[in-house]
């Protein structure tokens, strides 16, 4: 009958997200792809005349953010003059690790059992949602901005010894990200729980999970392999869920040395706004209000090339209520749901509130009550029944222009076709290795290629 028939319509689309996931990890993060992006931009007549607008902001200052718990005066914040108005996104969902898993929270959504989907990601895994932070891909009006970010993917994952289609995906897909390059920008990686094993063309080796981030800049390029932590996964169940978030460098820092940092949990302030809400500060400067009008100040790490401020706010009780407070000039502000779901404001009064569901995110714009000579934005989150988790993104725009071509991001074409050069000249496929590699054997490749002496050492054209 009617579930048949939903199955039916449903599997063409289900073939075309899985493929479609299998071109965006490869095109991305799979060296094979990151060659072709690298063959396909040495074989293009670059065009040297691309314009750059300047950059005006000090990038020795924090993204500075106040906080405070606004359930007791969140009328008066709504109708401040100095609001934002939020418009929602939902981005594509895949399902993969397990693709069972994914496939079953897919059809829940189709039947308009979202809450159902997401206990199942929540508790098996088996979904990555990418969003590129794009004005084009949120559907935003053309003149907005979400930079200095650029891409968000959160991964949630689990694998069992007993799959029987574990091994398909495997021949398909290798359970992580083999080695690929990177080049001007930074990634940051944060581990809700499981992990990743960290390798990259500096001969550096690390393994990192449950409540720690990794931050690394690639720079003027750097080549790295991230592969899932999987130690005794070939017999206990392993879970892995974590986020991660490219963040673009201004033109003038895209070409420092590569470096990874390890943040500890207890290096990310943690701020008890109260009982049921507290937020973790991956980045930025944060200030919370308390209900004697006190500040409390509270900074974390000090990593980031561009001003933003990365949070983690877990709101446990229903309908709580936070507001964040910001300079005019951080113009993006960016919200993705983990968990539960935000309560937002309709400003055409259509409706009371609209719910915006787990897997999905939230930009905040000006508003038509919002007015330009304010000095400060506002914006407001209102958890639903079974609260809120999710990711707050808070930056100041660069004011450049953005290239980007798979794993490279310059603010000109001609950057793109340097950086596709340069690893090139250092080797092209071969200075990838196989993820398979035992250690000896990667160091003695790192070794032997010395990518930063030879990208030192290039003539440019």
């Amino acid at each position: 009958g009617f579930l048949s028939c939903c199955i039916v319509v449903s599997i063409p689309g289900i073939m075309l997200k899985t493929l479609k996931l299998i071109l965006i990890l490869r095109q991305l993060d799979a060296s094979i792809g990151s060659s072709n992006v690298i063959k396909q931009l040495l074989c293009r007549k670059v065009s040297t005349g691309a314009t750059r607008i300047g950059m005006h902001m000090n990038l020795n200052s924090q993204c500075k953010v106040t906080v405070e718990d606004c359930l007791g005066k969140k009328l008066e914040f709504e109708n401040s003059k100095n609001i934002l108005q939020a418009v929602k996104y939902n981005p594509i969902k895949l399902p993969v690790w397990p693709v069972w898993a994914g496939v079953i929270a897919f059809f829940a959504d189709v039947l308009k059992a979202p809450k159902l989907g997401e206990f199942i990601i929540a508790h098996i895994g088996g979904r990555v949602v990418p969003i590129s932070m794009t004005s084009d891909q949120l559907n935003l009006p053309t003149a907005t901005d979400i930079s200095p970010f650029l891409l968000l993917a959160h991964h949630t994952h689990s694998f069992t010894p007993l799959d029987p289609i574990r091994a398909i995906t495997k021949w398909l897909l290798p359970e992580g990200f083999p080695a690929h390059p990177h080049a001007g920008f930074d990634t940051v990686t944060y581990c809700i729980s499981g992990g990743l094993k960290h390798r990259d063309s500096e001969g550096f080796k690390m393994s990192y999970g449950d409540g720690e981030v990794q931050w690394m800049r690639a720079g003027k390029g750097m080549i790295h392999e991230e592969m899932w932590d999987l130690d005794g996964s070939e017999w206990k169940h392993k879970s892995i869920e974590l986020f991660q978030l490219w963040v673009n460098l201004p033109a003038k820092e895209k070409d420092q040395p590569p470096f990874v940092k390890l943040l500890k949990p207890d290096m990310m302030p943690l701020i008890q706004v109260s009982k049921d809400i507290h937020i973790r500060v991956i980045a930025g400067d944060v200030s919370l209000q308390d209900t004697n009008q006190e500040l409390l100040h509270e900074s974390g790490s000090g990593l980031a090339g561009s001003p933003v401020s990365i949070l983690h706010v877990s709101a446990r009780l229903a309908h709580s209520s936070l507001c964040f407070t910001t300079n005019e000039e951080n113009k993006s502000i960016f919200v993705y749901i983990r968990r539960g779901s935000l309560l937002l404001n309709n400003f055409n009064n259509t409706i009371e509130k609209e719910e915006v569901l787990a897997f999905n995110s939230v930009v905040f714009l000006p508003s038509s009550k919002s007015l330009k000579e304010e000095k400060e934005r506002s914006f407001v989150l209102q958890a639903g029944e079974n609260g809120f988790d999710g990711l707050v993104l808070i930056g100041r725009p660069l004011n450049e222009r953005v290239f980007w071509r798979g794993p490279f991001v310059q603010s000109d074409e001609e950057g793109l076709y340097r950086s596709a050069r340069r690893f090139e000249t250092a080797g092209g496929n071969s200075a990838f290795w196989e993820h398979t590699l035992s250690d000896e054997d990667w160091r003695n490749h790192c070794q032997r290629l010395q990518l930063q002496n030879q990208m030192d050492n290039m003539e440019e054209p």
